[in-house]
This record gives structure tokens, C-alpha cells and sequence, in this order.
């Protein structure tokens, strides 16, 4: 557990991986929100090779410096999901569309956003769709380094 938080608030040029954001509840009070700090998550991962060497197989095919972010969101069950007491969570992914098909489907290339228990989302002031806004905001302007401006970018093995 100590190691897993090490990684996740471990500090990079564009301050913490994981950052915690007010949500307003429904019934007008405010809850801490974990996301992930997308710009801090990419300078972490570029750092190892496996990753660097994705984004540049990607670089020359984009033909660009700008990359387009997909997102994806799904309900998870962290246990069985046939019991019917499941604790379910919503959870966001993110990735650059650039890496192409075949390292889209592999889990190695997605980052995860955020992963909040599905019973704390349904207290939110519009819910799930309140959790897709902060989400979506993590890119732009919620948090430092985001995306709405240059991220800057030492890949593995670049000196």
C-alpha cells in the first residue's frame, strides 16, 4: 500500500499524479473528488521506455505536435459481479487516439482518470454527469499542467 501511494502522489514538473477536486453534493455541501493530473500522469509514464517508445511510433504517423485525447467511461465491479452486493464504481480513462488501433486495445496505453464507488457518485449535484464535467475539466484548466497549453514532454532515452 505504501509503494501505491508513493506512485500515485509522487510529484513531476506538473506537480502531483493524483489531485483532489470539490464536487458539490445534492444537497449543496462539497466531497473531495480524486483525479488523476493528466499532464503529471504523462511525464511520469513517459519515463519508462515501453510507453516513450509508443508515442514516438506515434509522432511521425500524426504528422502534428497535437495529439487527440479519447476518453472512455464504463461501470466496474472490483469483485464478483454476479453478487448482488457488488460495489460498483465509475470510472474514466484516457489515452492519445495517435497510438493507433493496435495499441488502443492494449490496457497498458490508458490511463486512469478517476475511479469513484458509484453509490458516492449517485450523492453528486447531477451525478454522473457532474463526475464526466470535473473529468473532462482535468484537461483544461481544472488542474495544473493541463492541456489547454503546451505540455512539454522528456521521453525515455531523449537526452
Amino acid at each position: 500500500m505504501r509503494e501505491r501511494q508513493r506512485a500515485v502522489y509522487k510529484n513531476t514538473c506538473y506537480g502531483p499524479i493524483i489531485v483532489h477536486v470539490d464536487a458539490v453534493t445534492a444537497d449543496g455541501g462539497t466531497v473531495k473528488i480524486p483525479i488523476q493530473n493528466p499532464a503529471a500522469a504523462l511525464a511520469d509514464a513517459v519515463q519508462e521506455e515501453e510507453f516513450a517508445n509508443i508515442l514516438r511510433c506515434a509522432w511521425p504517423a500524426n504528422g502534428s505536435d497535437k495529439f487527440n485525447i479519447a476518453l472512455y467511461s464504463d461501470e466496474v465491479t472490483p469483485n464478483d459481479p454476479l453478487k448482488t452486493t457488488a460495489k460498483r464504481m465509475q470510472a474514466f480513462y484516457w489515452t492519445f487516439l495517435e497510438v493507433g488501433p493496435d495499441a488502443l486495445v492494449n490496457e497498458d496505453v490508458w490511463f486512469t482518470l478517476t475511479a469513484v464507488r458509484t453509490d458516492d457518485v449517485d450523492t453528486l449535484e447531477s451525478g454522473f454527469s457532474q463526475l464526466a464535467m470535473l473529468c473532462v475539466r482535468s484537461f483544461f484548466g481544472l488542474i495544473n499542467g493541463c492541456f489547454d497549453v503546451d505540455v512539454a514532454l522528456e521521453l525515455h532515452g531523449d537526452s
